[in-house]
């Protein structure tokens, strides 16, 4: 629900038997004269005649009409969508439409319309922060793993045909086991960075390769152990 304004509001019923809130007239009449209305194309009619008051009755949208609105938004206006600001009051409904469009399409539709896309933002966001967190525990988890002489040997060697998880121990394998497909990806593409580092010509020459970086050290066990969540 919008927070307490300067705008006042009243509980009312739509067109079709739904209790929903909706700002007085005055809302539809003084719209800000440089209120930004970015997502509002007609720019010749973008307030109420002040003191009129067109016959309408709000219809209340399913959220299948809402989840429609916000997937057009998103298509037509992408950039703008991606830096909305959630609306608090319903003075902020200003700064994505017109009072034309606000009256036309219902207050509470298009309030819902931008909370929906705003919640995506947020879910988009936080997804974003936990790919960026795993994909960190992933690359820790290899470079740990490529600590023991043994295990670079095994993907200083590895043929580039088979999966390059084959060169894991079983335990190492049954460990990355539960992992997400993505984590598993990302696993592949770090240990494919470091055969990368250590390759060389013939399984029997081991060059420099005991000396390559990582360095020998975090355990004797060349087995790492993975976290329970099933993220390395």
């Amino acid at each position: 629900m919008p927070r307490p304004s300067s705008i006042g509001w009243d509980w009312g019923m739509s067109a079709n038997g739904w209790r929903i809130p909706q700002p007085q007239m005055g809302f539809y009449w003084n719209l800000p004269a440089d209120a930004p209305c970015a997502f509002s194309k007609n720019k010749d009619q973008r307030c109420l005649s002040r003191g009129l008051a067109p016959k309408h009755r709000a219809v209340a949208w399913s959220d299948v009409r809402v989840r429609t609105m916000a997937t057009t938004l998103r298509a037509e206006h992408g950039d703008k969508v991606k830096t909305l600001v959630r609306p608090e009051r319903w003075e902020d409904l200003y700064r994505s439409f017109d009072t034309v469009d606000l009256w036309s399409e219902g207050s509470w539709n298009l309030w819902r319309v931008l909370q929906l896309l705003c919640d995506e933002n947020d879910a988009a966001a936080q997804s974003h922060a936990l790919d960026c967190a795993v994909c960190d525990e992933v690359e820790n988890w290899a470079y740990s793993w490529c600590t023991h002489k043994t295990n670079r040997l095994k993907l200083a060697t590895w043929d580039q045909k088979s999966d390059i998880l084959s060169v894991l121990s079983p335990s190492d394998s049954k460990n990355v086991s539960n992992c997400p497909k993505e984590a598993l990806n990302m696993l592949r593409d770090a240990l494919k960075y470091w055969h990368n580092q250590y390759k060389i010509p013939s399984p029997t020459q081991d060059g420099n390769m005991a000396n390559a970086k990582p360095l020998d050290g975090l355990a004797e066990n060349s087995s790492v152990t993975m976290k329970q969540d099933g993220m390395p």
